[in-house]
C-alpha cells in the first residue's frame, strides 16, 4: 500500500470513531469496516480495479460500500459489464485535499501531500472534502443538483460520513435521482427523505397533469355534444316548415350564349270563382306530415 492508501485509512477510521461508531482496519476485506445501522465497507482507491465485482462481495458480508477515488489519481472499472470512470456509476466520491488555512479553497498539490501530509508530520492542515456525485434537493424539489456549499461544489467529509453512517444520505441510481430521460446527471448520494419529497413532486405533477388532459378531453367531448345538439334541432326545425327547406335554383346559361332575362316560376293564380279550402291551423298539417312519414 502507499503512503496516501495507509494515511487515509487512519483519517476515515478516526474521523468514524469520532462520531461514535466502531471502525476497523482491514476487517472482512474492507479498508475499513464501520458497525453502523447499516454496515459499511470504506474503500480507498486509488487504481483502476473491478468496482462492481468488489461491491457485490462487500454486499455477500453484509456491508453497503462507498468507494473513495483521490484526484491525485484516476482510474476506471475494470469490470465486463460496467467500465469507463466508476464515479458516474459505482457508489463512490471523488476525494479533495484542501488547506485548512484560509478560506478552504486552495487545493493542496500531489507534491506538497507527499511532502508534508502522508508522511504523518502535517495531517492537521489538510481539509479532505468530497465532490461530484454528492445531490441536494433543488428549491422546486422537483430534481437534484450537485451540492453547492459556498460555491465550491464539494462536501465536508466528516459531515458526509456522519448522514451517510446514520442512514440519512444514501447512493442512489441515476434513474431514481433524475428520472430515466436525464441527460447530463449521475448517480450519487442524496438524502433519503429528499428522494421521497421529490417522487412526491413529480407524482403530484403527473396526476395533475393528467387531470388536466381528462379535463380537456372531457370539455372537447361536450362541445362535440353541444355542437351536433344544435345542428340536430336545426334540421328538427327546417324539417317542421318545408317552405324553409326549399332551395330555389336559377338555372345557368351556358357559356358564350346571350344572356336571357331570368324569370323565377310563379304559380298561376286560382280562377276567381273556383272554390278554395280555408288553409289547414299548423299543428293539423304537422300532424298530417307525421302521419304521412
Amino acid at each position: 500500500m502507499t503512503d496516501e492508501h495507509l494515511w487515509l485509512q487512519g483519517r476515515l477510521r478516526d474521523m468514524c470513531e469520532e462520531l461514535g461508531y466502531p471502525a476497523r482496519l482491514e476487517k472482512d476485506f474492507a479498508d475499513v469496516r464501520v458497525d453502523s445501522p447499516t454496515p459499511y465497507a470504506l474503500e480507498v482507491q486509488r487504481v483502476s480495479t473491478d468496482f462492481s465485482t468488489r461491491t457485490a462481495q462487500r454486499a455477500e458480508r453484509g456491508m453497503r460500500t462507498i468507494w473513495f477515488l483521490p484526484e491525485t489519481e484516476k482510474q476506471r472499472n475494470t469490470s465486463q459489464t460496467r467500465q469507463g470512470d466508476p464515479v458516474f456509476t459505482a457508489p463512490a466520491v471523488r476525494l479533495r485535499y484542501y488547506s485548512s488555512r484560509g478560506n478552504h479553497t486552495t487545493m493542496l498539490s500531489t507534491q506538497y501531500l507527499q511532502n508534508n501530509v502522508w508522511n504523518g508530520s502535517g495531517g492537521r492542515d489538510v481539509d479532505l472534502r468530497v465532490a461530484v456525485t454528492v445531490w441536494e434537493m433543488t428549491e422546486d424539489r422537483q430534481g437534484f443538483r450537485r451540492i453547492d456549499n459556498n460555491r465550491a461544489i464539494d462536501m465536508d467529509l466528516k459531515d458526509f460520513l456522519q448522514e451517510v453512517l446514520s442512514g440519512e444520505r444514501r447512493w442512489f441510481s441515476k434513474q431514481l435521482l433524475h428520472g430515466r430521460t436525464a441527460r447530463g446527471k449521475w448517480a450519487g448520494w442524496a438524502k433519503v427523505r429528499d428522494v421521497e419529497e421529490v417522487h412526491e413532486t413529480r407524482a403530484r405533477r403527473a396526476r395533475n397533469a393528467e387531470r388536466s388532459r381528462d379535463q380537456a378531453a372531457k370539455q372537447t367531448r361536450e362541445e362535440e355534444v353541444r355542437r351536433r345538439a344544435s345542428e340536430e334541432e336545426r334540421q328538427h326545425e327546417l324539417t317542421q316548415d318545408p317552405e324553409e327547406a326549399r332551395v330555389v335554383e336559377q338555372p345557368t346559361a351556358p357559356i358564350g350564349s346571350a344572356p336571357q332575362s331570368a324569370e323565377l316560376p310563379t304559380e298561376s293564380a286560382p280562377h276567381p270563382d273556383t272554390p278554395t279550402d280555408p288553409p289547414l291551423p299548423w299543428w293539423k298539417r304537422f300532424l298530417r306530415w307525421i302521419s304521412a312519414g
